[in-house]
Order: structure tokens, then C-alpha cells, then sequence
């Protein structure tokens, strides 16, 4: 749910921010290299360290890519933020990927590896309800604001730090 809740609210915050579209078009293309680079990588890391230690890696670098989305802005440095974010957020997630697929191949029997489908339709329903949660969260946040100093928070940056928060369920899981 978390890996795909935040997404099409990224790229609202962003219109609402004053960035065009082909920049937000350029900047979500990131998520798509971000796994075509990392694959390879991954799978080697799986492969030598198993399964504990890429679910962390993963988990900890998807916690840190949702929270960071609270200093997005309308700058030079937030126009590069914001590649790095797309980017990230999915090298982060495909090292998920190959982990959750490795552990559905040694954690299922041989005979019955079938029941992985039946574990993906699971999986796509959880990342359809995410974007819903998410707005769910937004739409009754919306008066929300909160500053003090320095600080300067929105409902839009309440859903990023919750949505990294719930990366410490799996995280504390792994074990």
C-alpha cells in the first residue's frame, strides 16, 4: 500500500507547486530507469546476502525517499530533488521486488508455487487501495497545517512522513 499510494499525489503537489507538465512527464519517467538500472544489482546483492538484508536496504532507502518529498519546492535544488526522489524510490522498491519474489520461491513448496498468483492478486489489490488511502487521508487533512520556526508542514507533507512511517511494519517484519 505505501509503495504506491504517494504517486499521483507527488505529481499534484508538484502541478500545484507550478511545475509543467512535460517536467513532471521527464521527472516520473525516473521511476521506470530507477528500476531498469538497479535490477541487476539487486539480484547479485540477493543472491550473495539473501533475502533479510535487501528487505532492510530496501525499507530504510523507502522510508528516507517518502520523508525527504517534505522539501520539495519550486527551485533549481528541488527540480534535481525531485529526478533523485523518482529515481530512488524505485531502485529501493524493484530491491523489494526481488526480495518478496525470492521469498515466495523458497517459502512456497515446489508442488504449489501456483499460490503465487494468488499472492500478486493480493498484492495489486493492496497497491490499488493505496492511492485511495492516500486521497481518504488528504481529503479529510485538508485544513491541516502546522508551523513553527523553521518548519512549515501541510496534509501533503503529513502523508509523505506517514507513508515512510509504514515502512517500519514490513521492516520490523523481516525478521
Amino acid at each position: 500500500i505505501a509503495v504506491t499510494a504517494l504517486m499521483p499525489f507527488q505529481v499534484k503537489m508538484l502541478r500545484d507547486l507550478g511545475y509543467g507538465a512535460g517536467f513532471i512527464i521527464a521527472a516520473t519517467s525516473m521511476v521506470s530507469l530507477g528500476s531498469i538500472v538497479s535490477l541487476k544489482y539487486w539480484g547479485r546483492l540477493a543472491d550473495r546476502f539473501g533475502n533479510r538484508a535487501i528487505f532492510s536496504i530496501s525499507h530504510i532507502g523507502m522510508i528516507f525517499s517518502s520523508f525527504l518529498w517534505i522539501v520539495v519546492e519550486k527551485s533549481s535544488f528541488g527540480s534535481i530533488l525531485i529526478f533523485v526522489l523518482f529515481f530512488v524510490v524505485n531502485v529501493f522498491g524493484s530491491g523489494n521486488g526481488i526480495a518478496q519474489t525470492r521469498y515466495l520461491f523458497h517459502a512456497i513448496p515446489s508442488n504449489k508455487q501456483n499460490y503465487i498468483n494468488i499472492v500478486n492478486a493480493f498484492f495489486f489489490v493492496a497497491c490499488a487501495i493505496g492511492p485511495v488511502l492516500a486521497g481518504l487521508f488528504l481529503y479529510f487533512s485538508r485544513d491541516w497545517h502546522f508551523t513553527s520556526g523553521a518548519v512549515d508542514l501541510n496534509n501533503y507533507h503529513g502523508l509523505f512522513l506517514l507513508n515512510g512511517l509504514l515502512f517500519l511494519l514490513p521492516h520490523t517484519l523481516r525478521r
